[in-house]
């Protein structure tokens, strides 16, 4: 299975999980999810940012996570 075709299967199931309204997925978005208010470390940008609703939509969030090997970065409330 190559990146693209592993990248394409787990954000496939994000999507089933959480509908298309949330999973982010265009790099012009994802990037203003690279840094946080701190701003002390410079990240990548995300290959996605999901935005979970309910308990069992993070619960399912992980398990797509955990099976493809994808690593999470939880990010809470953004305050300004």
């Amino acid at each position: 299975m190559t990146v693209t075709t592993t990248a394409t299967a787990w954000a496939a199931e994000l999507r089933e999980a959480l509908g298309a309204d949330g999973v982010l997925l265009d790099p012009d978005v994802t990037a203003a999810y690279a840094r946080d208010q701190a701003m002390l470390v410079d990240a990548g940008v995300p290959a996605a940012v999901v935005l979970p609703r309910t308990t069992a939509e993070v619960v399912a969030v992980m398990q797509v996570a955990s099976r493809y090997g994808v690593p999470v970065v939880p990010r809470g409330p953004v305050r300004a």
